[in-house]
């Protein structure tokens, strides 16, 4: 391993300093925003969290006048938001880490997992509503030591509103520009002695016409669309119920696209005809057993879900004449590939209380996963069929990916030893069995020592892997995706150093450091070969961040991220070098706030042998304003986003649309929410 002398140095500090005594009347009580669940499956004070962690709060989401879960996380050090070719899915590159399918990052909502099994990542067009979000938990560096699989370079725990929470039920609307436009409910209750909890969410746009992409990846000669918009409309419902007593919750959540542009087209061909379509459904129970046996407390989880993806992409317009493709396309070239996912989960925690300063957390799981896929098509790259005739392929050797089925057995391990008043070593183990390609064991070690009442410092090394997904392991008939049954997982090996320093009660500042080695890193080396575990990656950087109350009034949240993360010697294409978020905010009184968000990405470089000119940088500013007592029981925002109509763009992938992915110009929107309490 090749860590960088200043990470040495740093740790080497660390450990030799002496061991400093925490007065015990300088012990502190915090409330839910300064706690976090999602670093070792329990509730603990995040300072003292054995991982690097941000907590976004609801206050946090609505200063930021966010609609969806992408526009929070941002604000989140290290982390972008990009673009990807594949329908304009979001890619959250982490520290350098990512793929256009961006299996990497793990998201959660209420600890269930939302990936879909074709690519292991997020649905194609997903938008989650931020409306009926508590908090946001984040894992920065690896956490498969208690998430598994996909917990490579992150964790994202989304957390939804509970009775604590919704005690007011209210109605809210948007509209704005791109002519969009929002609705919701949320809202909670006690029900023959039950929680109750209810969500509902619309949204809906048609879309920046202005995102206008001049030349696109047509043949020349050939029919193309271009120039005009990226394909951005998009329509969905959200919903979630749940029902709780004191030891035991039942949910039930909903997550319906109805229609969305397939952005800058399935071949990076402009389409304006195609869509996207998707459904996710999922039931989770969980049961806690706290009082059965001493000293230990148990929790049951039992979740099922389906989820399908049914696109229509037009790949080539009507007439298009395709030398690998024989043959007349009078209605253009249709795909229809969908997939139906069934996955059921079984976990049984525990966590024992009676050995002094230890708090152990043992877990047994089961996970069956199932795919299944049908395809309806009018080319076929080898022949199969009639060109120009839609032709159902399901269940033939033509289809793109046959039906799949895995079985993942897994024990986790974790011990929380307090060493001392003011230090705490953490050890965890986790070991899956794969029935599709083997097994793997994840460690994890960490060592946090309260140096003082306002100083932490941490010493964390954390392994982690992904499970290649079904589409890298299977995939066919399709030269751009290609499967490898012999492919092995990614690993990575993460070591961080964090310090958190409270300079005063109103001033917060933190530093973390970090180095990583990823091995077996999977792509597709080019089109028509089958996907490989090409390369290594190697990163380290540094993330910053300051939180301070300047006064009665103002405040701001501030951080910074360095990242130089290479791969085969070469600096990892399209992920920013350096990031700045600022939000500063204004209360010149109780009922008004005003916020200022100001975001800068730079530093991004092209693929190797990509000669275009290099990647502009990427800058936003936005201005919030919101009054939640505008009139008795009725609260209004006022959103302007991008507010000097900056021309921003995502990098495109090299020999596709060349003048890289327009994103969004200004857009104003105004909300309103109405208490029905």
């Amino acid at each position: 391993m090749h860590i960088p002398t200043y990470f040495v140095i740093i740790f080497l500090f660390i450990s030799s300093i002496a061991t400093a005594q925490i007065e015990d009347d300088l012990i502190s009580l915090y409330d839910e925003d300064e706690l976090i669940t999602i670093a070792t499956g329990t509730a603990q004070e995040v300072r003292f969290a054995p991982s690097v962690a941000t907590v976004i709060t609801e206050k946090d989401i609505k200063n930021t006048g966010a609609r969806f879960l992408d526009d929070v996380l941002e604000m989140v050090p290290g982390m972008h938001v990009g673009k990807g070719s594949n329908r304009q899915n979001s890619i959250y590159s982490l520290r350098g880490i990512h793929t256009d399918e961006n299996p990497q990052i793990l998201l959660l909502i209420d600890g269930i997992n939302t990936a879909q099994l074709f690519n292991s990542s997020r649905s194609y067009n997903y938008r989650l509503p931020v409306v009926n979000i508590s908090r946001i938990e984040i894992i920065r560096g690896p956490g498969s030591a208690i998430y598994g699989a996909d917990a490579f370079s992150g964790v994202i725990n989304v957390i939804t509103k509970t009775p604590s929470d919704s005690d007011k039920k209210f109605l809210g609307g948007r509209v704005g520009s791109f002519d969009s436009d929002d609705l919701w409910f949320v809202g909670g209750t006690q029900l023959a002695g039950l929680n109750v909890d209810l969500a509902v969410e619309y949204s809906r746009s048609e879309g920046d016409d202005d995102r206008i992409v001049p030349v696109d990846a047509a043949i020349p000669g050939e029919p193309t669309f271009a120039p005009s918009a990226l394909s951005t409309h998009y329509e969905l419902f959200n919903s979630r119920l749940s029902i709780a007593d004191d030891d035991w919750k039942f949910s039930l959540s909903s997550y319906n696209l109805v229609s969305a542009g397939l952005g800058s087209g399935g071949a990076e061909v402009l389409d304006p005809i195609g869509r996207d379509k998707a459904n996710a459904f999922k039931a989770h129970y969980s049961q806690l057993f706290n009082d059965s046996i001493s000293d230990w407390r148990f929790r049951l989880d039992i979740s099922a879900g389906i989820n399908d993806q049914n696109p229509r992409f037009v790949l080539w317009p009507s007439n298009t004449n395709l030398p690998f493709l024989p043959g007349t396309f009078p209605e253009g070239v249709i795909g229809q590939p969908s997939t139906e996912d069934t996955i059921y989960t079984f976990e049984l925690a525990s966590i024992y209380d009676g050995l002094k300063s230890h708090s152990m957390r043992i877990s047994v799981g089961y996970e069956y996963q199932k795919i299944e896929t049908s395809e309806v098509k009018n080319f076929d790259f080898f022949g199969g069929i009639t060109a120009g005739t839609l032709t159902d392929v399901t269940g033939t050797n033509l289809i793109f990916l046959e039906n799949q089925t895995r079985e993942v057995h897994f024990v986790s391990l974790q011990d929380e030893w307090q060493l001392a008043n003011d230090w705490a070593l953490t050890v965890g183990l986790r070991f899956d069995d794969y029935n599709d390609f083997g097994s793997t064991i994840n460690p994890r070690l960490a060592l946090v020592w309260a140096a003082d009442y306002n100083l932490t410092m941490k010493a964390l090394y954390g392994r982690a892997f992904r499970a290649p997904s079904f589409a890298e392991l299977f995939a066919k008939n399709n030269p751009a995706i290609l499967g490898n049954a012999n492919l092995d997982p990614e690993v990575i090996d993460t070591f961080e150093i964090s310090i958190e320093y409270d300079v005063t009660s109103d001033l917060n500042t933190s530093l973390n450091v970090f180095y990583y080695e990823v091995e077996d890193l999977i792509d597709y080396p080019g089109l028509g070969q089958p996907a490989a575990n090409l390369f290594a990656q190697y990163g380290h950087g540094l993330e910053w961040e300051l939180n301070w109350t300047i006064n009665s009034e103002w405040s701001t949240k501030t951080n910074l991220s360095w990242q130089n993360s290479s791969q085969a010697g070469l600096r990892v294409a399209d992920a920013p070098n350096h990031q700045v978020y600022s939000m500063l905010t204004w209360q010149p009184d109780l009922e008004w706030t005003f916020n200022a968000v100001a975001t800068r990405a730079f530093g991004r470089e092209r693929a190797q042998g990509d000669l275009r000119d290099k990647i502009d940088d990427y800058s936003t500013i936005d201005f919030i304003a919101y009054n939640d007592n505008l009139i008795p029981n009725l609260g209004t925002s006022i959103i302007i986003k991008n507010v000097l109509d900056r021309e921003n763009f995502e990098p495109s992938a090299m020999n596709s649309i060349p003048g890289d992915y327009p994103l969004e110009g200004r857009s104003v929107r105004i909300e309103f929410t109405y208490s029905l309490n």
